[in-house]
């Protein structure tokens, strides 16, 4: 069978392959909030070593109360001067969903208020080493495992083995993203050698050598290049522990040396038995090699690989039916000798799922399925209590030689898990490479917008509208809100001066820069103005061509006067507004009060339509009344007819609590394919405090079941004033 290594850039995701292009910017934080990721201040020191460390008393309790100089590390026996230590303590977060919700609806806006301070997973479902009829058990695993395990303050991202990007999701805290990549997944697993055999006999003459034997190497070392890869990228995110969840039945070699599965069967050789095993026509070392890189790649990058076998609900049972149903000659011999070759790669390829993951430090999962729920709990707590510690080398030689590592605690009583050592790297670091931003772009927002996690520093919430745009793409509009307390004047005469420079760019799938658009402000403002936008912040609007299809827009800032940059990430569907018989647009939020921001530069398609400005703020008081805007597409041209358009509030608890309806002539069109244009308020007055749902529906009279909607989560306070929340992005 003839085969194409895959590129790099097939195998990984998008936010992933720029990363692994040549370093990684990292996100940066100012100031420090309690338990969060330290905002180590060595980051420029090449010879800093990161080890996280677990320290637990005689009952396996997790001990939070340890100083830096409680720590003595030692590389090679020698002991080493401590750079940093910070206590990882995340907690669990759950979200804040509506009770009636079924699902947790996604935020609309983003922001880097808070400093990432979630775990880090990297799901890797390995389908080049599932078989297709085990599709639905690894499915399972994951899918358990991003409910139970993915808080909203975390990041994940899912990648496949065999590069297959629909069956990839970059990272995210969604879900449902999450979610859908998973169900996308199927196993495409070469037959193993004893199941391979199912179609011989066992006679001498019969057996061959394995004939996908080139083909299993092939995945072997996709698989374990997709390894060593991703741990490659993560080791570029410093101060925290990163996590590789394997689903998948792992690689089926043996590196013993003459195990039974590389028996011959040489006639002439007195030992060989003509019932044995199939032979491996392939020397395993190159494989055995690839698993050396990625273990290496591993633990220079301190991250922690956890492995699930989805045999682990079946144990190989469904391989033995197999085998029971093969040919009839001679079956009980036959049934003896295949079931001996299926239970030596059974037993290898869970060998190497268990030496993959305690050689990185975590654990494989290939026993009893009741072991899966508590393995998840493991993994969580694993990557939420910790001590982040940090060393000068002593050695800081770049030649590729092991160096051991011993974390000791001088308090006594104590146990301490930290991992074992790590490969010194070779040669010179890879230079970092930037998103392809708008010329213009200042060094320090590439920077931001090449950073896989949200940058702190200045205070950003976006979110992102798309409309229908000229041609086939979509005018998505990207609307970012500033703190104005964070904007750093000076004074200049009766002025005071600042400068303001904010940057998109979309990523499409592919990894390719589909849109960007950059502005920069110069403000001099008089002294009332100035302490206005101080007071309520700032609001501005960019537009982005993009077509159909699903993106990661970075979006990143920076005020000059302070230096102080900041980046969220956003995940955005376009949807094809053409090809839909009905379709609707983003929705974008004002409201009398909360939305008294300036606007140096307001969006020219929506001037005027709202009574204030569109605003990213998704908590409001009571007393004010919020205004929505959105655009409904109606493609059907043919027949006369209405489109109904209702705005709906629920409250937490499922009650509708407002209803707002409009019906629209399809007469209004003139008979081209244009746009309702709908603009709705909701008075909250009549609302308490609490958690609601804003709903936005259209309905043709054509056909009732034809529907399309707009949800978005929004707090009602008792408290006005509020213009950016520092809290998450439905706050």
């Amino acid at each position: 069978m003839k085969t194409k290594r895959r590129r790099l850039a097939a195998a990984l995701p998008a936010i992933l392959f720029l990363a692994l292009a040549g370093g990684l910017p990292e996100a940066g934080t100012t100031g420090t909030a309690a338990q969060q990721q330290p905002a180590a201040t060595f980051r420029s020191q090449v010879n800093v070593v990161e080890v996280d460390a677990v320290v637990l008393d005689q009952q396996s309790r997790f001990v939070v109360d340890l100083g830096q100089d409680e720590f003595e590390i030692l590389e090679d026996g020698k002991p080493q001067r401590m750079a940093s230590m910070q206590l990882v303590n995340i907690p669990v977060e759950r979200a804040d969903a509506p009770l009636f919700a079924t699902r947790a609806i996604p935020p609309d806006v983003q922001t880097n208020a808070r400093p990432f301070d979630g775990r880090l997973y990297l799901i890797v479902l390995d389908d080049l080493h599932t078989a297709a009829n085990r599709t639905q058990l690894a499915r399972r695993i994951a899918t358990q495992f991003v409910e139970q395990n993915v808080a909203p303050n975390d990041l994940a991202a899912v990648v496949s083995t065999s590069g297959n990007r629909k069956n990839s999701q970059e990272l995210t805290g969604d879900r449902a993203l999450l979610l859908a990549a998973i169900n996308r997944f199927v196993g495409q697993k070469v037959a193993s050698p004893g199941l391979a055999g199912l179609a011989q006999t066992a006679t001498p003459e019969t057996l061959s050598a394995d004939s996908a034997a080139a083909q299993r190497v092939f995945n072997a070392r996709s698989t374990l290049e997709t390894l060593t890869d991703l741990a490659r990228f993560a080791g570029g995110i410093r101060n925290r522990r990163k996590a590789i969840v394997l689903v998948g039945e792992g690689i089926d070699y043996g590196f013993t040396t003459q195990s039974k599965a590389q028996q011959t069967l040489d006639p002439s050789n007195p030992n060989a038995d003509p019932r044995g095993s199939l032979t491996y026509d392939t020397n395993p070392r190159e494989v055995r090699d690839r698993m050396l890189d990625m273990v290496q790649a591993a633990n220079r990058g301190n991250v922690t690989l956890y492995a699930f076998d989805p045999r682990v609900y079946t144990q190989g049972g469904d391989d033995l039916v197999d085998i029971a149903s093969g040919p009839p000659e001679d079956m009980t011999k036959d049934v003896v000798v295949k079931s001996a070759q299926l239970q030596d790669d059974l037993r290898a390829s869970q060998d190497n799922l268990r030496t993959m993951a305690a050689e990185t430090g975590g654990f494989a999962v290939t026993g009893s399925p009741e072991n899966v729920r508590k393995a998840f709990e493991r993994v969580r707590i694993e990557n939420s209590n910790y001590y982040m510690l940090g060393y000068y080398a002593s050695n800081d030689a770049r030649d590729g030689k092991f160096r051991k590592i011993e974390v000791r605690v001088k308090r006594p009583g104590l146990r301490v898990e930290a991992r074992k050592g790590y490969t010194a790297p070779k040669g010179n670091a890879p230079a970092p490479r930037a998103v392809d931003a708008k010329e213009g772009t200042s060094p320090e927002l590439r920077e931001a917008l090449g950073s896989v996690l949200p940058v702190s520093g200045l205070t950003l919430r976006a979110t992102a509208a798309p409309f229908k745009g000229a041609g086939d793409n979509a005018s998505v509009m990207v609307l970012v809100q500033l703190s104005g307390r964070e904007l750093e004047f000076r004074r200049k005469g009766d002025r005071f001066e600042d400068t303001v420079e904010l940057a998109a760019v979309a990523l499409d799938g592919q990894g390719k820069t589909r849109g960007g658009e950059r502005l920069e402000l110069a403000m001099p403002l008089s002294e009332k103005m100035r302490a206005f936008v101080g007071q309520a912040g700032l609001v501005f609007q960019m537009r982005l061509a993009l077509p159909p299809g699903q993106y990661k827009l970075r979006v990143a800032g920076r005020d000059g006067g302070s230096g102080r940059v900041g980046s969220v990430l956003y995940d955005l569907e376009v949807p094809a507004f053409k090809s839909q018989p009905l379709a609707m647009s983003g929705l974008v939020l004002s409201a009398e009060v909360a939305g008294q921001v300036p606007n140096p530069r307001p969006d020219e398609a929506l001037k005027g339509l709202l009574p204030a400005s569109p605003i990213a703020a998704r908590a409001f008081a009571a007393s004010d009344t919020l205004s929505l805007l959105a655009e409904i597409y109606d493609n059907d041209r043919a027949r006369p007819h209405s489109v109904v358009i209702t705005t709906t509030v629920r409250g937490d608890d499922g009650r509708e609590l407002f209803r707002q309806a409009d019906q629209r002539s399809s007469a209004e069109l003139a008979g081209g394919g244009g746009a309702y244009g709908y603009v709705g308020t909701v008075p909250l007055r009549e609302l308490g405090p609490g958690l609601y749902v804003l709903r936005v529906e259209a309905r043709s009279t054509l056909n009732p079941d034809l529907m399309v909607s707009r949800e978005i989560q929004f707090n009602v306070t008792d408290a006005a004033g509020r213009h950016l929340s520092t809290d998450q992005g439905t706050s």
